[in-house]
């Protein structure tokens, strides 16, 4: 069946790398969409359920599992041959069900296109709830002449992992930045477990060889006052940088310090050949997304995180 995706009207859903089509050029860009699903699919992990009008596949959700104390899933690919028609995608949403409901899954979510309205409705149908609301920007570095603003308070640098001496104040800076995101605002998840997402993900990052992370540090007191998260990944032979994560300390505001390690973060991305970059926020954080303006992204797409809960005897 999956040699046959290109029979499908995948158009709603490769919208989001629509943004590479200039570099991979506009003929190869279904192409990129086709590989990455076919390099998905294969993984040992991959659960995948099929009928003659489409598949979807799931994934155990590891990290998530672990901290917020769920069996948590997600659904990485939903399609149907008729992207239009509503009871095909549930038909398929009930196989995700019978799944879940056989193997004690306690929570599940998906991640859409808000364009992909039919896909958003068949979710509500079958008792999903919206938890978040993203929009993703992206800039090309072939133009790269914004400069930075030397400040007397604060430096800023790529993290040295080989000393773990900012790491636990990170992980600190990282658990009280977020609050309007997909565990703080699901009711199911507690604030303490929603702050330790961020704290872990942080550690994971300071751990992680793939991933980079560029610091603000005060002078004065010499601890971290602001992080961007940065990774490379090759899609299409184009060298993608994504902005993990960005935050700066609230006492610090008003500095410029989120602006400077962007721009940081950008030097960096271009040193190591990335050609384009992309970094998502929430839509309700306007001052984030102004920056990102400032700094010459621009809006490519934006996506709804939506979430489904089964109860079951060990979690009532």
């Amino acid at each position: 069946m999956f040699n046959n995706l290109q029979k499908y009207k995948l158009y709603s859903q490769y919208w989001h790398y629509y943004y590479l089509s200039r570099l991979v050029g506009i003929n190869n860009t279904d192409d990129c969409f086709i590989n990455s699903i076919d390099k998905y699919i294969t993984k040992d992990s991959v659960v995948t359920f099929e009928d003659k009008n489409g598949f979807v596949t799931i994934e155990k959700n590891l990290f998530d599992s672990e901290i917020l104390g769920f069996n948590c899933f997600k659904i990485n690919y939903l399609f149907s041959k008729d992207p239009n028609n509503i009871n095909q995608k549930l038909d398929l949403l009930s196989q995700v069900n019978n799944f879940c409901l056989k193997n004690n899954v306690n929570y599940i979510l998906n991640r859409t296109l808000i364009a992909d309205n039919k896909t958003i409705q068949a979710l509500e149908t079958d008792g999903y709830i919206t938890t978040d609301a993203l929009i993703t920007f992206t800039r090309e570095l072939d133009n790269l002449n914004s400069e930075s603003f030397k400040h007397p308070d604060y430096e800023i640098n790529l993290l040295e992992k080989q000393s773990n001496k900012y790491f636990v104040n990170l992980c600190e800076l990282s658990k009280i930045s977020f609050t309007e995101d997909r565990f703080h605002n699901d009711p199911l998840i507690l604030k303490e477990n929603a702050d330790k997402i961020y704290y872990e993900w942080m550690l994971n990052s300071c751990r992680n060889t793939c991933e980079n992370i560029i610091v603000a540090i005060d002078n004065q007191n010499d601890l971290p006052v602001g992080f961007v998260i940065c990774k490379i990944e090759t899609i299409s032979n184009i060298n993608i940088g994504t902005i993990v994560l960005i935050a700066t300390d609230s006492n610090f505001r008003n500095k410029n310090i989120g602006y400077n390690m962007l721009i940081k973060s950008l030097e960096f991305f271009k040193d190591h050949n990335v050609e384009i970059v992309q970094v998502g926020t929430q839509l309700s954080n306007i001052p984030a997304q102004r920056l990102y303006l400032k700094l010459l992204f621009k809006p490519v797409y934006g996506s709804l995180t939506l979430r489904k809960y089964f109860k079951s005897e060990t979690n009532e």
